[in-house]
């Protein structure tokens, strides 16, 4: 499977992004041009919250 990128995160978790993942995100219209953007919310979120089961989480950045 192929990385479209693999950072670390606030938190120091590795955080990778792999193009079955961003073929979901591209859905959404528009955001293939906000790869930097997500990089940085990553990387330092507003707020990070995590889901009541599995190791996911959202993060947030306004």
């Amino acid at each position: 499977m192929s990385n479209i990128f693999e950072i670390v995160d606030k938190t120091g978790r590795k955080i990778r992004l792999t193009k079955k993942q961003f073929e979901h995100v591209i859905c959404h219209k528009g955001m293939e041009n906000y790869i930097e953007e997500i990089k940085d919310t990553l990387k330092n979120p507003l707020e990070i919250i995590s889901h009541e089961t599995g190791d996911l989480y959202d993060y947030y950045n306004y």
